[in-house]
């Protein structure tokens, strides 16, 4: 009998240890596609940039809402990072 207890205890420890790593296997998932996602926003920014940096003055002007609307996205893929390592910092307390 005792020993039945001890094996039903293992089990449940066995699922509550199962069920924590597949929590932070999701988390990390997660994570790591937040990440792919935000690294292929800047990338495509080095890109943009590159283009815009090419063109003339005037050129540039005339895409100046462009450039603004780059900008906004770049700050708010910042912010994003930002959230992502905080996350990963509070994992780590």
């Amino acid at each position: 009998m005792r020993q039945e207890q001890q094996r039903q205890q293992l089990c449940i420890m066995r699922v509550r240890l199962d069920q924590k790593l597949q929590n932070s296997i999701e988390k990390h998932t997660s994570i790591l596609v937040q990440l792919q996602s935000a690294y292929k926003e800047l990338r495509n920014w080095k890109i943009l940039g590159k283009r815009y940096i090419q063109k003339d003055i005037d050129d540039m002007n005339n895409y100046r809402m462009t450039l603004i609307n780059e900008f906004v996205r770049i700050r708010s893929q910042c912010k994003c990072l930002g959230e992502i390592f905080n996350s990963l910092d509070d994992d780590k307390k």
